[in-house]
């Protein structure tokens, strides 16, 4: 039996406390004219809501004109166009579209096969998209305008030969300058949380052709997981970095792998693993995983990543208050903790860059909301400049 980490938090929280959210709340201060920047989810009682926001200036987010949704519902954007899966818990792509009056308008839905899994997207233009069926261990293609299927690519084909040939595609990114895209596969095997092939597994795809040219694969990694496109990013060189939470913690080696500019083979001289890098001002000195970077710009990236010190027996991934905002330099290799309070796991996806700065979605002891650090000047917000009612789970920021 096949044990996913989505199915593996279900079980944990069908247990726990979920934060609820009122959806009859008044929502005239998130909803002034004007297209709005943010979007962002909450979970809410067995399920998720789905809402725009502003910008940070709005100071409060209410929820009346909020969607609900399947538990664990992600959202991507693209232009003005949000698309939101829902993974374990059904097999149907919402889609919206971002209007000049701050709502979101129902623009469709699309079907996908029966227990596919519809996972993560990465677009290529108004006509072409990208999505992984983490279950069916296939990558579907469509198009984002008016949601009619392309075509499939199954990435379960004995010539791959993939160790266990039963990948889960994971994460993707697509590289613009030779139309490749890359996506990540893990490897899941057992019915003990995860127990993987000990290597990090990447799938490189023509998208001229949708044809798979080649796997890859890297032995310096417990797998690559990349989960909702977090951990995959092109940096202003063109090189593609990709980050591997060694199993959520329990693997032994995590870190991120490189492919430089033009290049399709990992690069062998570069490896840095978050996990083994001392952190000064963090609890016990060193973290362990996260499920979700933002790419800053000079080889800086930002994450809420999970502190051992911090992380007691019976923690709970939805309330126990164990993963700290960080800031990590891929160049050199080091670590900055920043000047924050700890957020639990769930909300650890909560985070994007806005403009000059980067924008942490946290349920701390200092409340729910949005904390920002500025990356000009290195300030941080000690308490939420947006306030938000429960606790952020997933955001997107559109390019304008």
């Amino acid at each position: 039996m096949k044990l996913n980490l989505p199915k593996l938090f279900l079980l944990m929280l069908a247990a726990a406390f979920f934060f609820g959210c009122d959806e009859d709340e008044d929502s005239s201060n998130n909803t002034d004219t004007g297209k709005h920047r943010i979007v962002l989810t909450i979970p809410g009682q067995n399920s998720t809501l789905l809402g725009t926001v502003k910008d940070l200036s709005v100071g409060e987010v209410t929820t009346g004109n909020f969607y609900q949704h399947t538990s664990f519902a992600c959202p991507f954007v693209y232009k003005d166009m949000v698309f939101v899966t829902e993974h374990f818990m059904g097999d149907v792509v919402h889609k919206y579209l971002r209007t000049e009056d701050g709502n979101l308008q129902k623009a469709g839905t699309m079907q996908l096969p029966p227990a596919a899994g519809g996972f993560s997207i990465v677009f290529q233009s108004d006509t072409k998209a990208y999505m992984n069926l983490q279950y069916s261990g296939e990558i579907y293609i469509f198009n984002p305008t008016t949601l009619a299927a392309i075509d499939t690519i199954n990435l379960r084909l004995p010539e791959y030969q993939i160790e266990d040939s039963n990948p889960d595609p994971q994460g993707m990114v697509l590289r613009s300058s030779d139309n490749r895209l890359f996506v990540t596969l893990s490897h899941h095997h057992g019915t003990d949380f995860y127990n993987s092939v000990d290597s990090g597994f990447v799938a490189i795809i023509d998208a001229n052709t949708n044809t798979v040219e080649k796997v890859i694969f890297d032995d310096r990694v417990t797998s690559l997981d990349a989960q909702y496109n977090g951990g995959n990013f092109i940096d202003e060189n063109g090189d593609i970095y990709f980050y591997s939470t060694a199993e959520f913690g329990t693997g032994a080696n995590d870190g991120f792998l490189r492919i430089k500019a033009g290049q399709t083979e990992f690069d062998p001289g570069y490896y840095f693993s978050p996990r083994k890098t001392i952190v000064s001002g963090v609890p016990g000195d060193t973290a362990r995983y996260t499920m979700k970077w933002v790419y800053a710009g000079n080889g800086k990236v930002f994450s809420m990543i999970e502190i051992p010190a911090l992380t007691p027996p019976d923690a709970s991934l939805l309330t126990t208050k164990n993963c700290l905002p960080m800031m990590y330099d891929l160049y050199n290799k080091t670590g900055t903790k920043i000047n924050l309070n700890p957020t639990p796991m769930f909300s650890s996806t909560a985070i994007i860059k806005l403009d000059n700065k980067i924008v942490f979605g946290m349920s701390s002891i200092d409340g729910d909301g949005f904390y920002t650090y500025d990356i000009g000047t290195g300030a941080v917000s000690n308490t939420p400049v947006v306030t938000i009612p429960g606790m952020p789970q997933f955001m997107k920021a559109f390019a304008d």
